[in-house]
């Protein structure tokens, strides 16, 4: 291998980050147990397991009256503390127990865990050196910073903004995100629902009066409501104050006018600058003096150390309750915890051997493609070499939008408060590498071994043979394992390379300068090297606040010395300010360029923060951070690929690295019998499995991106960890390291695990990753079914963005439709919503074939010159009917059929309900359950057809038993309104009922077409599955946006109330088609 390595150089500092207690403490909790040893000595198990189960709460009853302990668990969830009481003073009911879990869980993770959370865990900052020294100041030389949370800041400024003493006062300035298309104003619209923060694509008539009330907010100081009425007054000599103000008013509403009260994500901490904004208001003085004596509160809680009771959280929670009465009690304080000390050393062998590490990773990590490629490709096809506003670009209208996908932009109430994640393995990958892991596993799994040794040959094998794209910095996370210092110094150690994190080396760092001034020196100072490799270009940070909450992790100092605010404050300069409006986008050799107008340099946007923004709604947020990895790869580490699943997976090893810690995934199905059992019988069935499967005695639970400690010679631990099993499908353990014989991390109280952060700069400058070469595909073969233009079917494709295509089929769709069908030009039609990858509406009409084109689409291309605002172009194509998937030729003539009663029913909806995303997933709710009773399926059927295609849809996307859990609760919620709009729907949906039974009279007769059809034989694919493509479709046609995750969501809603309808209700059967 070459030694790209060498292109990386330390960044000359790294992060120590370990739990705030030591392993011993896991250790002494559960020393001399006796139930293992019985069952091994054949002695009364019951006995010993009684016993352990009493020495293990009286201990743990100890820790937790700790101080350190207490304070945590208030930080951690206010809740849990309060309800400790009961069980610390010996209540051993169903209901502390539950308590109980909950302890052992955050003890075992605050011993065990080195992820900063709360006062768990803690960071301290080192220097590379001579040598290595890892150790940890004892607990009382440790400090914690405690701050007011971000959301409680964000709430408290939501809800001031807009009373009677802050209002007038108030400077506001024009919408950061505002762009004329169309002769329309458009801009992103703020919105707030049960305090989440959406963000809506919206447009507005402009007037002379908008022009000036938003040319005079955006002078740089901004301006108070009553001087932009005023400027208005001056502008316009007929206009009175009075209508201004309450114009100004309306703008304000709209969003159209930001007030400058924003949270600030950047610069000092931010409920500082909120204090510094109320004391220049005369009414935000009495505010602005409370704020600042729960922060003298706080700095003198922080000065007295750890020996704090939790009451005087719970006071200084009752000043902030004050201020704020409906804010989240849970959510009141933020903490981090520091751990000082001057000599902490990395020695230069252990950061040279980490750096020959990273190149590993890198050469064995699979392709990543980036989203910001296709746009790439997109923006080509449709602006050639031109260079165009970004806002123009990205509006998912009239531009080509960016990485527009399920669940993330939907305003639909359905999904709005549902995650949904696109899975990273939706298309699997089967290679060489694949190929070659695969044989390195089975060999593994017969020879019994619990560990792959990686040869230089093997990794060569599992290389991508392709040049690493090494981001100007980057960090990586690891774990070193020795048994002393000493055998550290001879080379006798071990290196658990957990990834490697771009494109910044300041990425895992940003959050935690604003409390640590020597890594904030650390950090500005590695940026400065990333960003002198290229002085020509404008490094800009993204700033932007998606979620109040959220602040918690993405807020920063000014780190960079240009800034792109986007909605959150930046706290730079004026002139170090990009604005949205001041960028233009272009593409040169398949590379998304970014230009400052304002400048003429090119900017390279950096996110600075370890904030998941691929999971954010906004696009501008989303495409600006991923233009930062383009052309590179921002992470390494290694993977399984498709085999991640398997029931056990062997630690993988290379030299001194261990590239993959061994893991089991237990099917929840094999703890089923086990959750039943109780006291001897349930730990006996535990052990019992755990020897079957060789599972270590201390193991990581993890959950996502959460890993639990467990000890299975731990009674409650046991019971903790099945309790946090329960509702996952698969149980994933992982092995620990390192293991606790081999704690490198050491203070006085004991051996700490740990997480290092080592972050690396690029020596020289990356000459770009090489030209993409496609290659030619197989010729296409012609279709004898293919319906070409001047056949008796016409298809147009018309292409627009998301509302506008919702328009066009709310009208003038309909009124076409109807026009053509009173003048028998047609005698069949249907649409559905499509992407290629650009989204367009895709109209296909039947009739003569010299009517459709004489008559029909001359229609079509009126249709399109009177909208040409909203319809980016249209496109005349060939229709290939799906033939084999509905079910045959002679069925999809009934199924075109359907096609189009169903059509004509989301029409209807459509134009009626357009603006009523909460009546239109309620009518699709409907319109499934009407056409699998249309189609004559039985109950049980019905539930078998929706169970299917949910099961379909929800390997789409990532962490299927979160996300199955959210939508289950979702439907706990409105089980009540479910059921009572099967039974009794709304008044106001009368008109959408009426499309629904429109529809049924059409499908009813069709339906028995097609059962004799599948009777004789005849039919290509059963009625069942044809009937789940009928159920997509009709979707499809209903959803304006998140179509996908909508749907998901209701087929999950009909199976669950389907199954209750079964269960509960056998005697309705009859009724619902049984």
């Amino acid at each position: 291998m070459k030694d790209n390595y060498q292109d990386l150089v330390s960044a000359g500092f790294f992060m120590l980050r370990t739990p705030t207690f030591p392993w011993d403490e896991i250790e002494k909790w559960a020393q001399g147990l006796l139930a293992c040893s019985a069952i091994e000595e054949g002695a009364d198990v019951e006995a010993a397991l009684n016993l352990d189960t009493a020495t293990l709460r009286n201990r743990l009853r100890q820790i937790v009256s700790r101080p350190e302990m207490r304070a945590a668990l208030y930080v951690a969830s206010p809740g849990l503390n309060s309800r400790l009481g009961p069980w610390l003073y010996g209540d051993e009911s169903a209901v502390a127990l539950k308590v109980e879990s909950a302890i052992v869980r955050y003890f075992m993770r605050m011993a065990g865990r080195a992820t900063p959370f709360g006062l768990f865990a803690g960071t301290s900052v080192g220097v590379i050196g001579e040598h290595t020294d890892l150790q940890i100041p004892e607990l009382s030389e440790q400090f914690r910073y405690t701050r007011v949370d971000m959301g409680y800041i964000h709430e408290l400024i939501e809800r001031f903004s807009n009373t009677a003493e802050i209002l007038p006062e108030l400077r506001f300035h024009a919408t950061p995100a505002s762009y004329e298309v169309g002769g329309r104003l458009r801009y992103y619209e703020k919105r707030m629902s049960k305090k989440l923060q959406t963000f809506h694509l919206v447009d507005v008539e402009p007037s002379p009066q908008l022009y000036v009330a938003l040319d005079f907010a955006s002078r740089s100081k901004g301006a108070t409501m009553q001087e932009i009425a005023a400027a208005i007054v001056a502008a316009f000599k007929n206009v009175e104050i009075s209508e201004a103000k309450e114009y100004v008013q309306e703008l304000v509403d709209a969003n159209l006018l930001c007030h400058s009260l924003t949270l600030a994500v950047t610069g000092r901490e931010p409920i500082s600058d909120l204090i510094v904004k109320l004391r220049t208001m005369q009414g935000g003085g009495s505010i602005a003096n409370m704020l600042k004596n729960v922060l003298d509160d706080l700095e003198a809680l922080d000065y007295e150390g750890f020996d704090v009771e939790p009451r005087r959280y719970e006071q200084i929670a009752v000043k902030l309750k004050s201020l704020y009465e409906d804010a989240d009690a849970t959510h009141f304080f933020r903490v981090d915890l520091h751990k000082p000390n001057k000599g902490l050393l990395l020695g230069k062998a252990i950061t040279d051997e980490i750096r020959k590490g990273l190149e590993i990773l890198a050469n064995i990590s699979p392709a990543q493609e980036s989203p910001i490629s296709n746009f790439a490709r997109q923006f080509e096809q449709r602006y050639q070499g031109r260079e165009v506003p970004l806002l123009e670009a990205l509006d998912e209208e009239t531009g080509i939008g960016f990485d527009v996908g399920d669940g993330k932009t939907s305003a639909s109430p359905l999904v709005a408060d549902v995650t949904f994640e696109k899975s990273s393995q939706d298309i699997i990958r089967w290679g060489h590498r694949e190929e070659f892991l695969f044989g390195k596993l089975g060999e593994a799994l017969q020879d019994g071994s619990s560990e792959i040794v990686l040869t230089e040959l093997d990794i060569q094998e599992l290389s991508t043979k392709k040049a690493v794209a090494y981001p100007p910095g980057l960090g990586v996370m690891a774990s070193i394992g020795a048994h002393s210092h000493e055998g550290l110094g001879r080379g006798e150690y071990k290196i658990h390379l957990q990834k490697a994190v771009g494109a910044t080396s300041g990425k895992l760092f940003g959050r935690f300068c604003q409390t640590d001034p020597e890594l904030e020196r650390h950090v500005r100072s590695a940026l400065q090297k990333e960003e002198s490799y290229d002085p020509r270009l404008i490094h800009a940070e993204i700033v932007h606040l998606p979620q109040g909450r959220v602040g918690n992790v993405i807020c920063r100092p000014i780190l960079r010395e240009y800034e792109i605010p986007i909605f959150g404050g930046s706290s730079a300069p004026e002139s170090s300010q990009i604005h949205l409006s001041d960028l233009l986008v272009s593409v040169v050799d398949r590379e998304v360029q970014l230009r400052s107008a304002k400048h003429n340099r090119r900017v390279v946007p950096h996110l600075t923060c370890a904030h998941a923004f691929r999971k954010h709604g906004l696009s501008i947020y989303r495409f600006l951070a991923s233009v930062e990895e383009q052309g590179l790869s921002p992470e390494f580490s290694f993977s399984w690929g498709s085999m991640r699943s398997a029931p056990f997976l062997p630690r993988v090893s290379f030299g001194k690295f261990i590239l993959s810690l061994a893991k089991w995934n237990i099917p929840n199905s094999m703890l089923q019998m086990i959750y039943t059992l109780h006291g001897k019988q349930r730990f006996l069935a535990m052990q019992k499995l755990r020897y079957k499967i060789k599972l270590h005695r201390f193991v990581w639970l993890i959950e996502a991106n959460n890993y639990l400690p467990v000890d299975f010679d731990n009674i409650l631990s046991i019971e903790s960890f099945l309790s946090a099993s329960r509702q996952l499908d698969t149980i994933t353990l992982s092995e620990i390291f390192p293991p606790p014989n081999e704690l490198l991390v050491s203070g006085k109280e004991g051996g700490f695990h740990h997480e290092i952060i080592v972050p690396f700069v690029r020596r020289v400058s990356f000459p770009g990753a090489p030209p993409l070469v496609t290659l030619p595909g197989p010729p296409a073969v012609p279709s004898h079914r293919a319906k070409y233009p001047g056949s008796e079917w016409l298809f147009a494709k018309i292409y627009c963005g998301v509302t506008s295509l919702d328009r066009l089929l709310a009208n003038p769709i309909p009124s076409l439709i109807r026009t053509l069908r009173e003048d028998e030009a047609i005698d069949r039609w249907f649409f559905i919503r499509y992407s290629d990858p650009e989204l367009h509406l895709r109209l296909r009409l039947r009739g003569d074939p010299t009517r459709l084109w004489q008559e029909v689409a001359p229609k079509i291309f009126a249709i399109v010159n009177c909208n040409r605002h909203l319809v980016q172009k249209v496109v005349i194509d060939t229709y290939d009917p799906e033939t084999e998937r509905y079910g045959g030729k002679e069925a999809l003539d009934f199924g075109e059929k359907i096609f189009e009663a169903d059509s004509e029913a989301a029409l209807s909806i459509i134009k009626e309900f357009r603006a009523n995303a909460e009546a239109r997933w309620q009518l699709a709710l409907l319109g499934m359950d009407g056409l699998l009773q249309d189609l004559g399926f039985s109950l049980v059927q019905k539930k078998d057809i929706v169970y299917t295609c949910r099961t379909e849809l929800l390997s789409f996307y990532a962490n299927e038993s979160g996300l199955t859990r959210q939508i289950g609760n979702k439907y706990r919620r409105l089980r009540s309104n479910i059921e009572t709009l099967f039974v009794s729907p709304r008044k106001e949906y009368a008109k959408g009922c009426e499309a629904i039974c429109a529809r049924s009279n059409v499908i009813v007769d069709l339906a028995t077409h097609l059962r004799q059809i599948e009777a004789a034989g005849r039919m290509e694919s059963p009625l069942t599955t044809v009937a789940g493509s009928y159920l997509h479709m009709w979707a499809n046609r209903i959803f304006c946006d998140s179509a996908n995750a909508q749907e998901l969501v209701l087929y999950d809603f009909l199976h669950r109330l389907y199954d209750s309808w079964i269960h509960d209700n056998r005697g309705e059967l009859s009724r619902r088609g049984e």
